[in-house]
Order: C-alpha cells, then structure tokens, then sequence
C-alpha cells in the first residue's frame, strides 16, 4: 500500500518541529512531502481504518434505500471476502485471511447497491433458531459466502503456551455457517488447526464446526450442479440475546428467514419416500410424458434444474444424480 510521509526534527527542548511546514525555523525550502511504501502494524492500522472509514461512508451515502448499514460486522465481512487470498487457498496462521484489497471491497459494496440485490444482508438470529436463504447458482460457478458478527463480551480463559491443547472455547454465541448444494451435497466452512501453525487451512468434515471464530467463511471453486443453493445459519451453546451478523455472499441471497418445513423437500424424490432412486425416474418421466400427474411437493422434488418446470433435463439431471455423474 501507499502512503503519505512527513518528516520532523527534534528540537532542543524535547519537542518536535514539523519541517515540512514553511513555518518552522528548520525548513530550507526542499520538498519534503512525498509517497512511499512501508510496512509493519503502525502503517497496517491507519491504512485499513481509513478503509473502513471510507466504504462506511459509501454505504451511508446510498442507503436511502438499502437494507444494511456500515455496523462492525459487515465491515469485517466484506473486508475479509475481498480479500487477495496468499499463499494456500483459505485462511492461515501467517497471513490471516490475506491481503486487504480496498477496491474489490469497494466494488462488492457498489454491486450491491448498484443493482439492489442481496449480495450484502444482515439478520438477527435467536435462541434455537435457524435460518436459511438460497441463491441461484450456474455449474461452474465459484460460490463465496462469508459471515461476521459481533460476539457478546466474554470471559477468557487462560491457557498455557506450553500446551498442546487449544480446543477452548471463548466465544458467547457461536454461529455456524453451512451451504447445502440441490442434491443435498454439505459445504462446510474454512478450519485451521492451532497445533499445526503452518498447515494450510481445509474445509471442516461432517461432524467438525468453527468453534474458535467470529468470522466464517464457505468456499467453492466449482459449483458442480446448478441450481438453488440453501444458505444454513444456526449455532451452538446458548443465545442470550439476538445475535445481529452480516453475510457477503458472490451470488444475491434472498432474504434470511427460518425454514417452512412443509417445503423441505429432498431434491429428486419424486415420490416423497424419503430416498432418490430409480422409481424417482419413472414417475419423473411419467408427468414429462403425460402419463401421470404430481402433487405441488412432488414437483418441487422433481424440479432438478430449480427453473419451476418440468421436462426431460430435469429426468437427465435426476439419473445423472443418482448415477453419481
């Protein structure tokens, strides 16, 4: 990054004089204001807040009619998503998330704005609750959904550096973020493990969360299946209060909100048993045909392409499904 320098001498009782100004005894006339590149938390910091500051402001001036506000958390999200990845994909104990980069941050900010769709949202989630949002995916697509909050204070814990073990936990309400995919396929967020300070960062396994982070991301490098894509936020431990966050997500998400259960449908079963297989085909092919008619559940289970109709796509995507393809 660029930034401005000035230059200043110490005088002889212990305060400075700033000889870039005309002003002061010391100033000969040169040009002493200049850009340079340094490094090290004492540029980092002015650098990044004054970022801040600014897609603060570019928020505030376009929100007449938007539905987000420049809040703690949505600055970290969108800072953190924008990011110039380093080294290994994800984050890491030597780079954190990567490196700041102040115009793509910039430009998510005005891509939402521009077209006022959800690529920026902010919700409040409660005790036992969860919620969902979806976005519409095309195969081949890098899907990118990252989420912050502002976490209760807590109480931290001590823990030697001399132990091996780092699998306390200081967070009050602990979020987890997941992506479910149209065939039912789990993407689970970025992990790192602290007992292996240069390992690269892997998508968490079933069964393993983020339990240490107040930031979470979901990465995909290619969406194998297109279609609806379910955005998952629930958490564990307690809720004491509603817990504010905001998303940036690479596709618009819909509104979040808690799951009607009457329309969770598993993708593919065509016959509401409970499991996709080759009867789900036939009774697919049927309706295509004109041989049989379906329930409105039916159709949504049949409805592999998410494009609201049925047809012959939709029987090849279902047996390339079940096929594994």
């Amino acid at each position: 990054y660029t930034v401005n320098t000035y230059q200043y001498d110490w005088n002889e009782d212990g305060d400075y004089d700033d000889v870039d100004n005309p002003d002061t005894p010391e100033y000969e006339g040169e040009e002493l204001f200049e850009y340079g590149t340094k490094s090290g938390t004492s540029y980092a910091a002015p650098v990044v807040s004054g970022t801040v500051a600014l897609l603060a402001e570019q928020i505030k001036a376009a929100n007449y009619n938007q539905n987000v506000d420049s809040s703690l958390s949505l600055m970290k999200a969108v800072l953190i998503h924008t990011v110039e990845d380093l080294d290994a994909p994800g984050p890491d104990y030597r780079h954190g998330w990567g490196k700041l980069d102040a115009r793509a941050a910039a430009k998510k900010i005005q891509q939402y704005i521009d077209e006022n769709e959800g690529f920026l949202r902010q919700a409040e989630l409660g005790d036992s609750q969860e919620l969902v949002s979806t976005i519409s995916v095309a195969a081949g697509d890098e899907i990118r959904v990252t989420i912050a909050w502002t976490d209760m204070a807590g109480s931290p814990e001590y823990n030697s550096c001399e132990t091996d073990e780092y699998n306390f936990q200081n967070l009050v309400h602990d979020l987890d973020l997941v992506i479910v995919s149209p065939s039912g396929v789990v993407f689970r967020p970025w992990i790192l493990n602290p007992n292996d300070i240069t390992g690269a960062a892997r998508a968490a396994e079933e069964g393993e969360t983020n339990f240490r982070d107040n930031v979470e991301q979901v990465f995909v490098a290619e969406a194998l299946e297109a279609g609806n894509y379910t955005i998952r936020l629930s958490h564990k431990g307690d809720i004491i209060s509603n817990q504010k966050f905001s998303v940036v997500s690479s596709h618009p998400m819909t509104e979040f909100s808690e799951e009607d259960e009457e329309e969770a449908v598993l993708l593919g079963d065509c016959n509401l048993d409970g499991s996709v297989n080759v009867n789900d085909v036939v009774l697919l092919m049927g309706y295509v045909l004109g041989t049989c008619e379906l329930t409105d559940e039916q159709f949504l289970a049949g409805d592999m392409i998410q494009d609201g109709i049925l047809n012959v796509l939709d029987v090849v995507a279902l047996v390339g499904q079940i096929l594994g393809e």
